[in-house]
């Protein structure tokens, strides 16, 4: 069973990197300079991504490694560790607002709800791997990748500049919570 799950878990894992391997060739295609744009509006959201990670990072402190083994011993609940990180949340969205209001405005903010809706989606993978739903997790993995996939190409698709790309990553783990 072990020996399953753990194969699982890799095919989820190298599926979901190759999948956001594709999102990000498709962003620096349609942002970058194959689009005769140059390559400042990839370079842009490659540089807010930084900081939109890093604000996301710090709402979640660890909570998700902490999840992993204090839900397969007990020694914390579920509701106790969505609460901690809700908490968080509330931080994190604080910060976005105000790093939004002195970087780029409106993408940094949507690019930090991409990535803390992501760890969102990742840290209820994590509880149903600890609760014993393998698949459950490995599903979470690659609808949230493929939605941003498919986010970004619909949003490129429809001629959207940075701002509009970002929105539509920042709706695109949605799916996974479903």
């Amino acid at each position: 069973e072990a020996a399953r799950g753990s194969a699982i878990k890799l095919a989820a894992e190298v599926a979901s990197r190759l999948i956001g391997f594709a999102t990000m060739w498709l962003l620096l295609r349609g942002l970058g300079p194959l689009r005769g744009l140059g390559a400042s509006e990839f370079g842009v959201l490659g540089e807010l991504s930084v900081y939109a990670l890093l604000l996301a990072e710090a709402g979640e402190l660890g909570l998700q490694a902490l999840a992993s083994r204090a839900l397969v011993a007990g020694t914390h609940s579920l509701e106790s560790l969505l609460r901690a990180r809700a908490a968080l949340a509330l931080l994190v969205a604080g910060l976005a607002v105000a790093g939004g209001l002195a970087l780029d405005g409106p993408a940094l903010a949507l690019l930090v709800a991409w990535f803390a809706l992501s760890g969102w989606c990742e840290f209820f993978g994590v509880a149903l791997r600890c609760r014993g739903a393998r698949l459950g997790e490995a599903g979470i993995l690659l609808v949230l990748r493929g939605g941003a996939l498919v986010a970004a190409g619909l949003a490129l698709a429809a001629g959207a500049r940075l701002t509009g790309v970002a929105a539509a990553l920042a709706v695109s783990p949605l799916p996974a919570f479903i």
